[in-house]
C-alpha cells in the first residue's frame, strides 16, 4: 500500500491511520484472524499502540492483534501480517535479513505500507521482486484516487484502487463441487485457530471429535491452554455460523470397519458427502485415518501440508 509519508517522520499519522483500517477491514471479513503490525522503530510502535488503543476505546491491546518491532518477533505466527516502512532511514526497514523476517510471518498475507517512491531506495533484488511481486498473485494495494503502475527497470506492479487479500489455492480444492473441510481432533489441538485459517470454505466438526476434546481435559500432559482455545474458538464458529457439528453415520461404511471407533465415525461424515457428489476434505495429522480415507477416495490433508500450502 503506497502512500506520500513525510521524509524522517517515524510517526506518520497518515500511515498510522491507514494500518488501523486495514485491521479493521480484516476483522470484519476474518474476525477470529490473527494479525501482527510491524515495523522496524520502537517510536513508531509506540505510536502504533497509542492509535489502536485511541480508536478502539480500549485500555489495551486485543489478544489476536500483536503490535511490536520486528526485531521482537521471531518465530511468531499470524493470519495477516501489515509492514509499516516509514520514509525515514527506510534502509534499516529494507535490510533483507529484517524484511525477510517482517514478511514471512503471515500465513494469508503481508500488506506494506510505505512511501510510493518506495522503489527508489537502495535495496537488494530479493526485497525489491517481494515489493512487486511479480511471481505470486498476492498483491495487497491501496490507491485512495486512481489504478496505477509502479515500474522499476523490466519489473513492474499494478497497485490497485481497493484491497486484495487473496488466498493460495488448496490443491485439494475442486473448482465445480462444494468443498467440505471435516477437522479430526488432533488437528484441534496442534492448531487451535485452525477454523479461522480455512477461510471460506464450509467446515465440519464430528460429534465424536468434540466429545474426544472433551476427554483430553482429563490428560495431564495435554497442553491446556491450547485445548481451552479450540474449544472457545470452536464455539465463536458455532455462534457465527462459520461450523457446524455432524454425527457420523455408522451405516455408510464398508464391511470390516469398527462402527464403534471415533476414526471410523469421521470416515463415515466425510462419506455421507462424498455420497453427495461433494468435495470432503479431511484434515488430519493420523497416518492411519488418513491412509483409510485415501482408500475410501477421500481427500486429506495433514496439518502441516495445509499449513504450508497457505503461505
Amino acid at each position: 500500500m503506497d502512500l506520500e509519508l513525510k521524509i524522517g517522520d517515524k510517526k506518520p499519522v497518515n500511515a498510522l491511520n491507514v494500518a488501523f483500517g486495514l485491521t479493521e477491514r480484516i476483522l470484519k471479513e476474518s474476525p477470529e484472524a490473527k494479525i501482527a503490525i510491524l515495523s522496524k522503530f520502537k517510536e513508531t510502535v509506540k505510536e502504533l499502540q497509542k492509535t489502536f488503543i485511541t480508536k478502539l476505546h480500549s485500555e489495551g491491546i486485543p489478544d489476536n492483534l500483536k503490535i511490536e518491532t520486528v526485531d521482537r518477533i521471531q518465530g511468531l505466527t499470524v493470519d495477516y501480517t501489515i509492514f509499516l516502512i516509514p520514509n525515514a532511514s527506510v534502509s534499516y526497514s529494507l535490510d533483507s535479513e529484517l524484511f525477510n523476517v517482517a514478511t514471512s510471518r503471515a500465513s494469508r498475507c503481508t500488506i506494506i505500507v510505505a512511501d510510493r517512491m518506495i522503489l527508489k531506495n537502495f535495496m537488494s533484488d530479493e526485497v525489491r521482486r517481494f515489493l512487486l511481486k511479480i511471481n505470486e498473485n498476492k498483491v495487497a494495494a491501496l490507491n485512495p484516487s486512481m489504478t496505477q503502475t509502479i515500474t522499476s527497470g523490466e519489473l513492474k506492479v499494478t497497485v490497485l484502487g481497493k484491497i486484495n487479500l487473496p488466498e493460495k489455492h488448496l490443491k485439494e480444492i475442486v473448482a465445480d463441487k462444494e468443498n467440505i473441510f471435516i477437522i479430526d481432533t488432533n488437528v484441534f489441538v496442534k492448531c487451535p485457530t485452525i477454523i479461522s485459517k480455512i477461510g471460506k470454505y464450509k467446515v465440519v466438526i464430528p460429534t465424536t471429535v468434540l466429545e474426544e476434546l472433551d476427554r483430553l481435559k482429563l490428560k495431564q500432559s495435554i497442553d491446556k491452554k491450547a485445548l481451552n482455545d479450540a474449544v472457545k474458538n470452536i464455539n465463536k464458529a458455532f455462534l457465527n455460523n462459520y461450523s457446524s457439528m455432524e454425527e457420523g453415520d455408522s451405516s455408510l461404511l464398508p464391511n470390516g470397519f469398527d462402527a464403534q471407533k471415533a476414526d471410523c465415525l469421521i470416515l463415515s461424515v466425510a462419506l455421507r458427502y462424498k455420497t453427495e457428489d461433494k468435495n470432503p476434505i479431511l484434515l488430519t495429522s493420523d497416518n492411519l485415518l488418513q491412509s483409510k480415507a485415501l482408500g475410501l477416495g477421500i481427500t486429506t490433508i495433514s496439518l502441516q501440508d495445509f499449513l504450508s500450502e497457505r503461505r
